[in-house]
């Protein structure tokens, strides 16, 4: 980058001349490669100098206004034992607030609820294949467009049920698309988790 004044001022054969910018912190001129790179100007290069950077920093990092324990041993030396005071109630009513939660024992009848719980989710898991997706899919769309145009003609619920149940009490079917079908609220509710073969 040059000047506008330093490119036309320029002879054939003279080598140009970097770029200068003005430091806003020590006020000294200097060229562009000696100053920060930040993306936040519009000219992509800070105004501070790399430096002044490096001595705010350094400046910065003496301050220990990081320095946490210093923070509070020059607070406790201000405010002294009115901060310890505020300190430990805040603390006290810290406590009160959030008490240690108790690990209670379950009881056998809760821990075979949940045995159980676990097991039926896990068998229905089961259920469920990944083969024929799209068809299985593609079925339960069409039954769900057949019961709305059953209940429109016959003004009856219609359920889309399992053929095979998918938790029955003797045989268990799975959820695929020639395991679907369509039937009235009443024989769905009649049929339960029951298969009855013919």
């Amino acid at each position: 980058m040059m000047n506008s004044n330093q490119a036309g001022s320029m002879e054939p054969g003279e080598v140009p001349v970097l770029d200068i910018k003005k430091c806003r912190c020590c006020s000294l001129e200097k060229s562009i490669s000696l100053f920060v790179k930040n993306k936040g100007f519009k000219s992509g290069i800070d105004t501070i100098c790399l430096e002044c950077s490096r001595d705010k920093v350094k400046a910065w990092r003496k301050s220990g206004k990081r320095d946490y324990r210093l923070e509070r041993k020059r607070r406790l030396s201000k405010y002294g034992e009115a901060l310890l005071k505020r300190e430990s109630l805040l603390a006290k009513a810290r406590r009160e607030k959030l008490p240690k939660k108790e690990k209670r024992l379950k009881t056998k009848e809760e821990q075979k609820a949940t045995k159980y719980k676990s097991e039926s989710k896990r068998k229905l898991r089961m259920r469920y294949k990944n083969w024929d997706q799209e068809l299985t899919d593609l079925v339960l769309i069409e039954a769900k467009h057949l019961t709305f145009l059953r209940k429109e003609i016959t003004s009856l619920n219609w359920h889309i049920d399992h053929i095979i149940p998918l938790n029955g009490e003797f045989v268990s079917g799975l959820h695929v698309w020639n395991n679907i079908q369509v039937i009235t609220e009443q024989e769905n509710i009649k049929k339960g988790n029951k298969y009855d073969i013919v």
